[in-house]
């Protein structure tokens, strides 16, 4: 990697120092993309980082600047999330309470449930692949295994990565012309599913998702996305890597892909209308974030779903009995 990103920054406390090598870590022709002052680090640490994101997953090449710090910062939590990482430097890192060190060119696989933060103690380069765990066509129990560590990695693993999270300096350098953000999407899990696959040692069945793996992934990825405002059945089948029309099929037998979106939008808005510790929300507010055009369009479907208006439920929970002490 180049040393282009190795600042030594540990000097700099003013914002306007900062800013100067900020610029020059931008303009560097490397292609980063992003500056970050890691928690827990003191003034003028940098990290330079460069990011390819589609519509959901993300790749990530990082620089961390000046090894006297130590670098350390949350493991990604969310049930729906697996990251997949590997650094030519060691990590020490605490997940779910175990601690486990991690020596150079190691991939570390995190998320889905998973809490702790990661320590990196030397300057190093990281590569790094986070996807949501609907793209990935593996079984929850092969999950597990991964993030249990029961996994044989080998160093083809290590360059495909190194390779991956590469091509996003490219690309942002304008060397090639950047995909499409579904695709984006495609490839990261492509590759994450590939490289899980080959070290967990599992054999290819050859059988195409059925219909409803296609509706339940589908569903889940409408749950993580339910608050973009550009959600529709066309972004849903990119993300499935299908057509709109074999999508279609797979929500045949009940509500369709669009109809799915609205109720899943309205159950939400529900809980937030009933939960006392929002009422600092407005109605308005609910309605356009959850993706309508307007207050009363808003209104009137939440009546047609749940059988009483938002300000209704609203004052529902707001005088709702509190259950007596006991």
């Amino acid at each position: 990697m180049s040393g282009v990103h190795t600042l030594d920054t540990r000097g700099i406390e003013q914002a306007r120092q900062f800013s100067h090598v900020e610029q020059f870590v931008l303009n560097s022709g490397v292609g980063a993309t992003g500056i970050e002052r890691p928690r827990g680090a003191g003034p003028g640490h940098l990290t330079a980082a460069t990011s390819l994101s589609g519509l959901h997953n993300t790749m990530v090449l990082t620089e961390v600047e000046d090894p006297s710090v130590v670098y350390s910062r949350p493991v990604q939590r969310g049930a729906e999330l697996v990251t997949l990482t590997v650094a030519n430097g060691p990590i020490a890192a605490t997940i779910d309470g175990r601690r486990q060190r991690y020596s150079p060119g190691t991939p570390i696989v995190t998320g889905c449930s998973q809490e702790g933060e990661a320590q990196v103690l030397e300057r190093i380069s990281r590569c790094l692949i986070r996807v949501h765990r609907a793209d990935l066509h593996l079984s929850d129990a092969d999950i597990q295994r991964a993030l249990d560590g029961e996994l044989s990695w080998a160093d083809w693993h290590r360059e495909v990565m190194i390779h991956t999270t590469r091509l996003t300096q490219r690309i942002k350098a304008g060397q090639e012309h950047p995909p499409d953000p579904a695709g984006i999407d495609r490839y990261a899990a492509g590759v994450v599913e590939l490289l899980l696959r080959s070290a967990l040692d599992l054999p290819e069945t050859g059988e195409p998702p059925t219909a409803e793996d296609r509706r339940r992934r589908a569903e889940r990825f409408i749950e993580q996305n339910l608050l973009d405002p550009n959600l529709s059945p066309e972004m849903v089948a990119a993300n499935q890597a299908i057509s709109l029309r074999q999508l279609s099929r797979s929500f045949a037998d009940g509500p369709g892909v669009a109809a799915t979106i609205v109720r899943a939008r309205l159950d939400y808005a529900d809980r937030l209308l009933r939960d006392p510790s929002q009422t600092a929300i407005g109605i308005s507010d609910i309605a356009y974030r959850c993706g309508f055009v307007s207050p009363a369009h808003f209104s009137r479907a939440y009546k047609t779903r749940h059988g009483i208006t938002p300000s209704d439920a609203r004052h529902t929970a707001i005088i709702a009995p509190k259950a007596p002490q006991p």
